[in-house]
């Protein structure tokens, strides 16, 4: 994967505007967890990316946390944890 500058949005990913609408729904909720699981190469890094550098969920006094194996893309904005 070739880092930051390839990082595309929801939108650029082909999501649908339902699709959209779902996850900023999940979005919206204060605390939760959310899982992406699939095959290798399925898109869970690249979406994962997309949604947790979204301005939108990126405010001050927000703790994210991402547990990943292997962190794919950095994220300055989200504790991020290699497993």
């Amino acid at each position: 994967l070739s880092g930051v500058s390839s990082l595309l949005s929801l939108d650029e990913l082909g999501y649908i505007k339902v699709e959209l609408d779902q996850v900023g729904k999940i979005l919206n909720h204060k605390f939760g967890l959310v899982l992406m699981v699939g095959e290798m190469g399925s898109g869970k890094s690249q979406t994962a990316t997309a949604i947790l550098t979204d301005k939108k969920i990126n405010n001050p006094g927000q703790d994210i946390v991402s547990l990943e194996q292997p962190v794919e893309y950095h994220n300055p904005y989200i504790d991020q944890v290699e497993l």
